[in-house]
């Protein structure tokens, strides 16, 4: 359930926001000196879930993901900045609207189908940081459908050996 809507996830952020350079599940890409990444790009996660049971083993799980956007800012931005450089330095505050509209209550279609509901927006975080890369975590709030517990009962049979 969560690899499907991470997939689905990774495809359309590098559909509908081109102007991000690398999409990927986030494993600590930017705890490197120099991270492994294009800029500006966006890595995503799973910040937490919490299950409530349905019944036969079905459970259902409201699901907080983060998705944190990362552009190196090298230009100047302060009130006497050319508008070319101004534009530049709020590159990730666009591409944080981007995604907002790429994302705000999508699911891949058919719904019916997927283990997900529709993505909500739930918080917009500005980390600061002592390199030159700007970083926004959106966290976006799903709901899970997990049928993974659903199991048949085991038969069992009694006879004469």
């Amino acid at each position: 359930m969560l690899e499907t809507l991470f997939a689905d996830l990774q495809d359309r952020l590098a559909a509908a926001v081109p102007d991000l350079k690398y999409v990927d599940f986030n494993w600590g890409q930017m705890d490197d000196e120099q991270p492994p990444v294009k800029f500006p790009c966006a890595l995503f996660d799973l910040r937490a879930c919490n299950f409530t049971d349905k019944g036969n083993g079905e459970q259902v799980g409201i699901a907080d993901i983060e998705i944190a956007v990362f552009d190196l800012n090298t230009t100047n931005s302060s009130a006497a900045a050319p508008a070319n450089q101004k534009a530049t330095a709020m590159r990730a505050l666009l591409l944080c609207n981007a995604i907002q509209s790429a994302l705000h209550k999508w699911a891949k279609q058919p719904e019916a189908a997927n283990p997900y509901g529709q993505l909500t927006r739930i918080s917009v975080t500005r980390l600061r940081r002592r390199d030159r890369i700007r970083q926004y975590n959106i966290v976006y709030r799903v709901q899970l459908n997990d049928v993974s517990g659903d199991h048949p009962l085991p038969t069992v049979k009694f006879g004469i050996v």
